[in-house]
């Protein structure tokens, strides 16, 4: 869990961790800063509880540090958010999922969540993705699902500790590439497992009402989506020996197509095959390689 000044919901959080049906043998937080009550309310809690000192350069390189303090005998890796609401069943049907999985592949388990306001209150699901198209070439343009439901095997969790690069941006968007970079496999669960809690602090809220879209409309249009694609590609060249050949060829294209006129960076969908979920979605990738913000 990454924590920064999560005093208000982080105590519940923590109890619906705790009291799941398969309960953590570790739970790690790692704080990242807080100047409210977030550690004293963390320390309270006792084993399996562990407070550690997040790096202090925001939420993506908080959890990308949880990772590389996993200790080597724990098998799998869940992702929380510091004010969610977990459901009782949601690590033992993650587990569920990875039962018949090969040994040796790096995979990465994502839900679905339910959407609710400050109080708990269920407004609707998340979008659900085309389970049949996650991949590489998606995971280039986005996520497929909340970080805060992912769970990692343990040879994703060695993936993440062996290539994370020095910046990363999203830190759930970096796990979805790496893994499908690197020929893993990826599981998607259209089972809501936690109540993703929306509420003025967010960081990364929900997208799912218009003013969301027209608020990452912008922010595309502002450069944030080309800032993160940025930091994406230029992680997945300085880890190039380890991806499969497809991806190092894909990854060299779309970053020369991204480099040139309107014809070209309209190629990375139409020849390329990166596309992104939705017809919203696959709108905003065209607006975004028209506009060179991709």
């Amino acid at each position: 869990m990454g924590a920064y000044n999560g005093a208000t919901y982080i105590a519940e959080q923590l109890e619906t961790i705790l009291s799941q049906t398969v309960p953590p043998a570790l739970l790690l937080v790692s704080d990242d800063g807080s100047t409210d009550e977030t550690r004293d309310i963390v320390r309270a809690f006792g084993d399996p509880v562990r407070l550690i000192e997040g790096p202090g350069r925001g939420y993506a390189a908080n959890f990308m540090h949880l990772l590389q303090t996993v200790p080597d005998d724990i098998d799998y890796v869940a992702l929380s958010d510091q004010d969610d609401y977990w459901l009782p069943f949601k690590l033992a049907r993650a587990l569920d999922h990875f039962e018949g999985t090969d040994a040796g592949t790096p995979t990465l388990y994502g839900s679905q969540s339910l959407i609710c306001d400050a109080n708990l209150v269920t407004s609707r699901p998340m979008r659900q993705p085309d389970a049949q198209r996650l991949g590489f070439h998606h995971a280039l343009t986005q996520n497929f699902a909340g970080g805060n439901t992912f769970v990692l095997n343990r040879d994703a969790v060695d993936l993440a500790q062996t290539y994370s690069p020095p910046q990363v941006l999203v830190h759930d968007w970096w796990l979805y590439l790496l893994v499908t970079a690197t020929g893993g496999k990826i599981i998607h669960d259209p089972e809501a497992t936690l109540l993703y809690r929306q509420h003025g602090n967010n960081l990364i809220g929900a997208n799912f009402q218009m003013r969301s879209h027209l608020r990452r409309f912008f922010d595309m249009y502002a450069g944030v989506y080309r800032r993160w694609n940025d930091a994406n590609l230029a992680g997945l060249a300085r880890i190039s020996p380890a991806l499969t050949s497809e991806a190092q060829a894909l990854v060299q294209k779309v970053s020369a197509a991204r480099a040139g006129g309107m014809g070209a960076r309209l190629s990375i969908a139409r020849e390329h095959g990166l596309y992104r979920q939705g017809f919203l979605g696959q709108a905003g990738l065209y607006a975004s390689l028209l506009l060179a913000r991709f």
